[in-house]
């Protein structure tokens, strides 16, 4: 770096901090120059703080945030399949497939067990 150089490094994401962009000019009121990442628009450039597509990735973070979010989906998948299971049963449908099975104890359509 040379004197009168400025050299920032940007960090977002959430709720852990997942990406990294820098961005560095030569001079006060100079164009940005943007490093591992790619600017939105170009009238933001020229101002004080690029508005910057973060592309180099901080793997504890992303590791973590893909976690966090994985197991959320996961939840609520499985409370949808949960509530879904409780409908039919409740309506005497095959629990896996629909098919309406009033007193059976398997499921004609698929073979399934009725309870």
């Amino acid at each position: 770096m040379a004197f009168g150089e400025y050299y920032y490094e940007h960090a977002s994401g959430w709720p852990v901090v997942c990406l990294v962009f820098a961005y560095h000019k030569k001079e006060e009121g100079s164009v940005f120059v943007v490093e591992d990442g790619i600017p939105t628009s170009l009238s933001r450039v020229i101002t004080n703080h690029p508005r910057v597509l973060p592309l180099r990735p901080y793997w504890y973070g992303l590791v973590v945030d893909m976690a966090i979010f994985g197991a959320g989906a996961w939840l609520v998948l499985l409370w949808y399949s949960v509530r879904r299971a409780k409908k039919r049963k409740a309506k005497q449908r095959c629990v896996a497939c629909g098919y309406t099975i009033n007193k059976l104890e398997v499921c004609p359509e698929c073979g399934a067990s009725a309870n």
